[in-house]
């Protein structure tokens, strides 16, 4: 039958989004927020499986503190604006276990012939791990730098075009090159004629 039909497209749908991790969303938008969350965004957002309608305000409540203001107001301005495609990261804390958990959402606003919203789909996807090896990444390169800028020799690192990348500031002083006129400066520049060819060869 249709009905036994669809349930087994609703669990083939269920079983991706599991396997994807990647959790599925869908807001009502004619009257207020209705809510449905499928399993997948439950699991991801640490809520128990009655939660799937939870409402609007729960979902605000979940929203990290210095995120939450934030996060709501692009939610309603994308809603009762005229914009599609609707995207946000922002953290949550988990009610199951106090987490704070880094949200991707990728969403489209369906509208009616004069513009009005109809229904919010999207797909909530847990990128926390992303994110802290972006931090670790920021955290290294601050690291460098800061022992590179203290360091009592001369650094540098250019490509084979003369471009220069990076300049401590022990050799920016010698070439007398400004830290915000680095990525301008042609090492190739500071060479004699008769060394350059040797070198580049």
């Amino acid at each position: 039958t249709s009905e036994r039909a669809l349930r087994y497209r609703e669990a083939d749908l269920a079983r991706v989004q599991q396997i994807g991790q990647v959790g599925g969303v869908e807001v009502d938008l004619t009257e207020g927020f209705r809510n449905r969350r499928s399993p997948e965004y439950l699991v991801i957002h640490g809520l128990p499986p009655d939660a799937a309608h939870e409402s609007h305000e729960a979902w605000v409540a979940r929203i990290h503190p210095d995120d939450r203001e934030r996060t709501e107001r692009q939610f309603i301005e994308a809603a009762n604006g005229d914009v599609r495609d609707y995207s946000i990261e922002y953290r949550i804390v988990r009610p199951n276990d106090g987490q704070v958990r880094w949200i991707s959402v990728k969403a489209e606003i369906e509208r009616d012939p004069e513009g009005r919203p109809l229904r919010l789909v999207g797909a909530h996807i847990d990128i926390t791990d992303r994110k802290h090896a972006e931090q670790n990444i920021r955290e290294s390169e601050e690291r460098f730098r800061l022992v590179s800028e203290s360091a009592p020799v001369m650094l540098w690192m250019g490509d084979a075009q003369g471009k220069c990348l990076y300049i401590n500031r022990l050799l920016r002083e010698f070439w007398g090159v400004a830290l915000e006129d680095v990525s301008e400066f042609n090492w190739s520049s500071s060479l004699h004629t008769e060394s350059r060819e040797t070198l580049f060869a």
